[in-house]
């Protein structure tokens, strides 16, 4: 019995043990963190470039290009052909900052090009490949999701509006069950670090640490760029987030309030002729009205309600008004035309939610249509409303030139450009709905298909076969009003894979829908249109523009996208970053005068072959000025490289020869340089140069320099600028002073015993001191040359 009491004792602990293990999991999601997976393709070898003060294992990194590679089972940090770390996985760790100095990493990100990006990065290998993740504090990543979601020129409430959206997003995707919580892509648009976004900075400091919560937790914010006029709910969209209780189907009218909301618009007059004709307008694209009218004629023909005046074919009479035209039947079960996203079959049971909805696919008109006797030409009435019309059933899709299918307007926002499934953006992603439930169900081809309407031909055999059966000819000029005409809204944008009768040029914008316009109380015609840019659940980014534009404040903008939630704050202050260790800052120079990145050569010239590239801004070490053709030398990745000078801004405070190569804090001279040829050789720097010999007396004019004399930089105050340590090398074989190609030529020469040396140019040849002239002299000097070895 007690064998037994003990064992239950046993088994209590232990569940207790793996609970508290579970609970423990569960508390490691720290809301001040997260953890971004960034796109760098899949790739083996991955270079970037760090530009302040990190470390690995504790050991602080150089301003310097560096890569990782997979070597096995492993990864390889290397700075050239050094490794620097390595292991499974490879932690760099962002600290303190210096005080006038950047203090990021540049990457050469596979989707956005060079970017750069504060937090720490972790490298892992996933599925053969390299994984990055970006470990960065909550606010410093929204530094870079804000102003690429909705642009840094929005107003600062409509601005804090997304802040918070974004955080919570952000929010309820972390988890510490994976090794990230989101995509730099799919997930949110995430473009790291740019200074220059002050407005959207402000924005996330103003709202620091705030979130949107609904009974006690963070919500799923989704977001879009407009909702054409109304909200959606998830559930209707991806058949996930019914248990969502803040999102509603409502009417939104600053979306369309908004100027820059996507659309394109038919207008439809009630009376249709010269003076008020059919047309179209748009800032998503401009539609083409000859296909709008010619469908339009199309679906009359094919109700059969013209036969029995003899019409068989649009070109027996014209369309000479509308006077009534109304959207109706959802899209329920889904069909196959790609929009089974809008599926009202997916609709929370009892709801009744579809009858707020806009996304209609039929419109039922009645129109006045002017006739004329079989074989008659249209009239000029027709002609001046929509255009020639042209061969029976064929619209004239070619005229107009197909619009952009980006929205237009001064920053579309940037979460709305890639989404396909969505006519949406990758960019926009999660935020777009695209996992929005483990339910989610993606594939039409899985849905029940819709009842095909009958084929346009059949309608219109029968027509013709009516017609000729029982037909009595009008006169001319005869007008006929034609009522219960249904017009399928896809074939205008083409959804329904069908272009023939696509007079929207858009393929991004979401509904079609149909206002009645009235100039007082008088009806004067219907507008057709094409808006909606994303899945208008939660935010709408224009509509919420148009509402700070009109004095609305941040959480009331939210109050009307997320109604019932409340704001709450999620956590409290950040640690500070830590204190760096000892090292020292090498760099000298700022990549300047390039929008993005500038070229790095092997030589300097254009014709050498291209290394790499350096980003604007990024701080270098420069190694020497002016090498040849105003091209310099400098420290790449601990290779020598070559930049154009025009793209370097050396610092003022620095000493950067143009005869001999500096390096990490050394100049490297030869035996016959006197004090004034190395003054003589360094750039004009408004500083005073002094140099000392090895027992710290000052040296000038023709002084030799020795090993380990010093040479400092100061201001008009006495203090201290720079400081350069004296190397006197060989490798000067012709004796001019420098290392260059040429005495390279002369070791080969001696060699091939083409010429011979004399006494000094035998000292300066014998590199490696082994009292003789041979190809590992010439070897080692030409590996200097390319910055690949030191001479000592």
């Amino acid at each position: 019995m007690k064998r037994k009491i003990a064992f239950v004792i046993c088994l209590v602990l232990v569940i207790s043990v793996f609970a508290g293990l579970f609970s423990y999991s569960r508390a490691e999601v720290d809301y001040r963190y997260i953890r971004v997976k960034i796109s760098i393709g899949t790739t083996t070898s991955f270079s970037f470039f760090v530009d302040g003060n990190y470390s690995v294992s504790g050991q602080m990194l150089d301003r310097q290009l560096y890569t990782v590679r997979i070597d096995g089972s492993q990864l390889k940090l290397c700075l050239g052909d050094t490794t620097v770390a390595q292991g499974s996985t490879i932690e760099i760790i962002r600290h303190q900052g210096t005080p006038g100095r950047n203090n990021f990493i540049w990457l050469n990100n596979s989707e956005y090009g060079y970017l750069q990006y504060l937090g720490d990065m972790v490298f892992s290998i996933d599925s053969g490949a390299i994984q990055l993740v970006n470990r960065i504090p909550l606010e410093e990543y929204l530094y870079g999701v804000v102003p690429n979601e909705m642009g840094d020129s929005f107003l600062p409430e409509a601005l804090k509006s997304q802040a918070v959206a974004a955080r919570s997003f952000a929010a309820y995707k972390m988890s510490s069950s994976r090794s990230y919580d989101l995509r730099d892509t799919v997930d949110q648009v995430y473009k790291g670090y740019d200074a220059s976004k002050t407005n959207s900075i402000a924005a996330v400091n103003e709202t620091v640490g705030q979130v949107l919560k609904s009974g006690g937790k963070v919500i799923e914010a989704l977001f879009s760029a407009s909702n054409g006029g109304m909200t959606d709910i998830p559930y209707h969209r991806w058949k996930g987030g019914a248990d969502y209780k803040y999102y509603v189907i409502q009417e939104d009218p600053y979306d369309l309030a908004n100027q820059k909301s996507p659309y394109e618009t038919i207008f439809f007059p009630v009376t249709i002729d010269a003076s008020h004709p059919v047309t179209s307008s748009g800032n998503a694209g401009t539609p083409n009205t000859t296909v709008a009218v010619n469908y339009f004629k199309t679906a009359i023909l094919n109700s059969g309600k013209l036969a029995r005046y003899g019409v068989t074919n649009i070109n027996q009479f014209e369309l000479s008004g509308v006077t009534s035209l109304a959207t109706h039947t959802h899209e329920s079960p889904a069909s196959t035309n790609g929009k089974s996203d809008q599926d009202h079959s997916r609709m929370p049971p009892g709801t009744k939610m579809e009858n707020k909805c806009i996304d209609k696919v039929y419109a039922t008109g009645s129109f006045i249509v002017t006739i004329f006797p079989v074989g008659a030409a249209s009239a000029s009435a027709e002609k001046a409303a929509a255009g020639e019309p042209v061969a029976e059933g064929t619209p004239a899709a070619s005229e107009q030139p197909v619009a952009s299918e980006e929205p237009a307007g001064e920053e579309t926002p940037a979460g709305e450009a890639k989404k396909a499934s969505e006519d949406t953006t990758a960019d926009e992603a999660k935020v777009s709905g695209e996992e929005a439930s483990a339910s989610v169900d993606t594939a039409a081809s899985q849905e029940p298909a819709a009842a095909a309407e009958p084929p346009e031909a059949d309608a219109q055999a029968a027509a013709q076969q009516a017609a000729t059966a029982d037909a009595v000819p009008a006169a001319a000029g005869t007008r006929i009003e034609v009522n219960g005409v249904d017009i399928y809204l896809r074939h205008l944008n083409g959804s329904d894979g069908d272009k023939t009768w696509k007079a929207f040029q858009s393929t991004s914008l979401g509904v079609l829908v149909v206002d009645p316009v009235y100039d007082g109380s008088t009806l004067v015609g219907f507008n057709l249109s094409q808006r909606r840019y994303g899945h208008a659940c939660g935010l709408s980014q224009r509509g919420a523009e148009q509402r700070a534009k009109d004095g609305h404040t941040y959480d009331n903008i939210l109050a009307f996208y997320y109604p019932g939630t409340t704001l709450e704050p999620l956590y409290g202050s950040v640690p500070p970053l830590t204190a760096p260790g000892s090292f020292t800052d090498y760099t000298n120079g700022t990549v300047v005068n390039v929008t993005t990145a500038v070229n790095v050569r092997s030589g300097p010239s254009t014709g050498y072959s291209l290394l790499g590239t350096l980003p604007a801004g990024a701080r270098l070490e420069l190694m020497e000025a002016d090498i040849a053709s105003d091209w310099y030398m400098f420290n790449y990745g601990g290779k020598a490289a070559y930049i154009h000078r025009n793209y370097v801004q050396v610092d003022a405070d620095t000493l950067i020869s143009t005869m001999f190569i500096r390096r990490r804090g050394e100049i490297y001279v030869t035996p016959k340089t006197p004090c004034s040829a190395l003054v003589n050789s360094f750039k004009p720097s408004g500083g005073t140069v002094t140099i000392r010999n090895a027992s710290g007396a000052v040296i000038s004019g023709s002084a030799l320099m020795e090993n380990g004399s010093t040479v400092t930089l100061t201001d008009g105050s006495g203090n201290l600028l720079d400081r350069l340590t004296v190397r006197v090398t060989k490798g000067d074989v012709d004796g001019d002073g420098r290392v260059t190609t040429a005495d390279y030529t002369l070791i080969r020469l001696h060699i091939l015993h083409l010429i011979t040396l004399d006494s000094y140019g035998v000292q300066m040849a014998d590199i490696n001191e082994d009292g003789a002239i041979n190809i590992a002299d010439y070897t080692l000097l030409r590996l200097y040359l390319l910055g690949l070895w030191i001479l000592s």
